[in-house]
């Protein structure tokens, strides 16, 4: 009898045992459930977020393209009905007539090489064939050259130019005529959405790595600041974006939308990095950084 009662004790204990390791398992089942939802939720608003990204980004190209469409018929449509005045006019008008009419045929012809310019940059770029010149440079040289080719723009809104350059600013490995579109490109900016009579404020200013955390090598800093409207703050993270072009102020250096993404690519081949942020008294202020290399 007592064998009997140690024989079902041992069968009870065992069954317990079974019982626990069956909730147990249980237990790990309905985690692995519950786990299994989370990550199938998760995933799937991913992949909704992913495809309306692409449905925006569809959006975008196409609004770019008809965009663009437009910008390249304008330019060709004056050059050719310019054209055909010229040719159909000749003995008939005086020549300071068609000394218009071929003013107007350049201004068309350059206005389109500025749009196809753009697409071209972007898509050398993007495919990585993009040739740099790099030589040691002045940095406040470009600018300040840059400066000069605008002066008529600059005069002509009663501009007032104010340069904060640091002393002795080193040398910089640059492509001069690259970092000089960038630099057009945003001075353009500042030009179209200046107020008259108000000023634009250009700085250089050395940034040590060990100052600034958010710097990871000694660079340049270029800040170029208007007193215009600023950047609606939605779009301030989306205005180096390619084919966006801004809804209420088209802040774009071009036609094409495509101005303030070229610079982008640009200053990072460069190694450098390019933002904006609108002042606290208004305005917008694009800033870009590059790398000090061979410092002279």
């Amino acid at each position: 009898f007592n064998s009997m009662l140690v024989r079902l004790s041992a069968n009870d204990t065992k069954l317990r045992n079974s019982l626990d390791e069956l909730d147990s398992t249980n237990e790990k089942l309905k985690q692995a459930k519950d786990n299994l939802e989370e990550q199938v939720s998760l995933r799937t608003c991913e992949l909704q977020q992913s495809m309306e990204e692409a449905r925006k980004s569809d959006r975008a190209k196409s609004a770019f393209l008809a965009n663009m469409s437009h910008e390249l018929r304008t330019p060709l449509h004056g050059i050719i009905s310019f054209a055909a005045f010229g040719m159909e006019k000749i003995g008939k008008v005086s020549e300071e007539r068609l000394q218009k009419y071929f003013t107007q045929i350049d201004a068309s012809a350059r206005r389109l090489k500025v749009l196809l310019d753009d697409l071209l940059d972007l898509s050398k770029l993007e495919a990585g064939k993009m040739v740099m010149s790099m030589e040691r440079s002045s940095l406040t040289d470009v600018i300040d050259e840059c400066l000069s080719e605008q002066e008529a723009a600059i005069g002509k809104k009663s501009l007032t130019l104010n340069r904060h350059y640091d002393k002795a600013l080193p040398l910089v490995m640059i492509d001069r005529n690259r970092i000089g579109q960038v630099v057009m490109n945003v001075l353009s900016n500042a030009l179209k959405f200046s107020p008259d009579g108000t000023s634009i404020d250009i700085a250089i200013r050395r940034v040590n790595a060990t100052e600034e955390t958010t710097v990871e090598t000694d660079s340049l800093q270029v800040t170029i600041a208007d007193h215009g409207p600023g950047v609606p703050p939605d779009e301030i993270d989306t205005i180096f974006d390619k084919f966006v072009q801004s809804e209420s102020n088209d802040y774009s250096s071009g036609g094409t939308g495509l101005g303030l993404a070229i610079s982008r690519e640009l200053i990072q081949a460069h190694h450098g990095r390019i933002w904006c942020e609108n002042g606290e008294s208004g305005g917008a202020l694009f800033h870009f950084l590059l790398p000090i290399e061979n410092e002279a």
